[in-house]
């Protein structure tokens, strides 16, 4: 995990360095979302233009297929596994999954002309993300460092700061990086509040999960 993170800190440098070129060598009126197709149009030979196009499609294609296949398993195993059929046949769950699938493509294809609202594309996928950064990491960093954290806290917690998210940023239009950092704020306070209101786990189920010495049963924080 830390490595991944680590070697994410170069994707940023890999959007903005050939971006800020870009627009450099592209005329004062190409949009933002076109600079990387007229560079390759005017500065790569016909070859090398041909193998670009290739790789740009061969990594939208990858990224779709991680997304759909993690979104549809997720589903599939936590959710209709858990609260629907239970002991189905794997011939059963991978239908119900390449279903899902399916259904998150056509779902993105109608999710167009909300990306078209944002100025460019990768403003609209950071605005996006924003939305669980902040309630994701107040549930991982809590989670791993409290022990009074409960289920039910994470749950309203990973809701709130969710609707939170998009209530700033739709209503408000706060920008993605603050969204992100108060959506983390509104999460961490309810995961405090309504664990502290709900019964903790016992010191047998938080074994080897939380950062910290075993507090006996775990019923004090």
């Amino acid at each position: 995990m830390v490595l991944g993170a680590g070697l994410k800190t170069i994707v940023p440098l890999a959007f903005v360095i050939p971006g800020l070129l870009g627009l450099l060598l592209t005329t004062s009126g190409t949009p933002a979302d076109h600079v990387y197709p007229v560079l390759i149009q005017e500065l790569l030979p016909v070859g090398l233009r041909g193998l670009m196009y290739a790789a740009f499609l061969a990594a939208l294609m990858s990224s779709i297929d991680s997304y759909t296949n993690s979104a549809s398993t997720i589903f599939v195993h936590d959710v209709y596994q858990r609260f629907f059929v239970r002991g189905g046949s794997d011939r059963h769950y991978m239908g119900v999954g390449r279903w899902v699938s399916l259904s998150i493509i056509v779902v993105g294809v109608l999710m167009v002309p909300v990306v078209r609202q944002y100025e460019t594309i990768y403003t609209a996928f950071q605005s996006f993300l924003s939305y669980f950064q902040g309630p994701t990491l107040a549930l991982l960093l809590t989670g791993l460092v409290w022990r009074r954290a409960t289920p039910a806290g994470g749950l309203a917690s990973l809701l709130t700061g969710v609707a939170a998210a998009l209530t700033m940023e739709r209503a408000l239009g706060l920008h993605f990086l603050h969204t992100a950092w108060w959506s983390f704020v509104v999460a961490m306070i309810t995961l405090v509040a309504v664990s502290l209101f709900t019964k903790p786990l016992s010191s047998d189920e938080l074994e080897g999960l939380v950062v910290g010495p075993s507090l006996g049963t775990g019923e004090e924080g």
